[in-house]
């Protein structure tokens, strides 16, 4: 009997490639949303550094006043900046979860060639057997024959 010869091995490459690329289009579009996350945050400790700046200088005898100025401009500056940066990341989450899905399906019908080709094997093997055991009556039978 011959070896056995999956029919849709192609189909099942090809979709091995689709998970591989919908897996590396997922991978990029959480890149973005984790470097986008991390603008947000320094954008966060540059507010926590100017607020501490504004903190000292206002306990300080001098006065400081246009410095004062210049950092609490500095932390609107960066409350605007966040802002467009968290619409930006909404996109970024939404676009990242449509790529998740499109992964999540293709795994899926990864997973369900996967299994009828491993249900075919199992349903070769045993054919095979079937007929090898078939081939060792038919042997036995035949050096009975000849014995009696």
């Amino acid at each position: 009997m011959k070896k056995f010869k999956f029919r849709l091995e192609t189909v099942l490459k090809e979709r091995k490639r689709q998970l591989d690329t919908a897996q590396m289009e997922y991978s990029k579009a959480q890149a973005k949303v984790d470097q986008h996350l991390a603008l947000i945050k320094k954008h966060y400790d540059l507010i926590d550094n100017s607020r501490t700046s504004i903190s000292k200088m206002q306990s300080s005898t001098a006065q400081q006043g246009h410095s004062i100025n210049l950092f609490e401009s500095m932390v609107e500056s960066n409350r605007s900046k966040i802002k467009v940066l968290r619409s930006e990341v909404r996109e970024l989450m939404r676009i990242a979860e449509e790529k998740r899905d499109i992964m999540t399906e293709r795994s899926k019908e990864l997973k369900i060639i996967t299994k009828l080709k491993e249900n075919q094997k199992i349903d070769y093997l045993k054919v095979k057997r079937a007929k090898d055991i078939k081939k060792l009556d038919e042997v036995v039978s035949q050096r009975y024959k000849k014995l009696s």
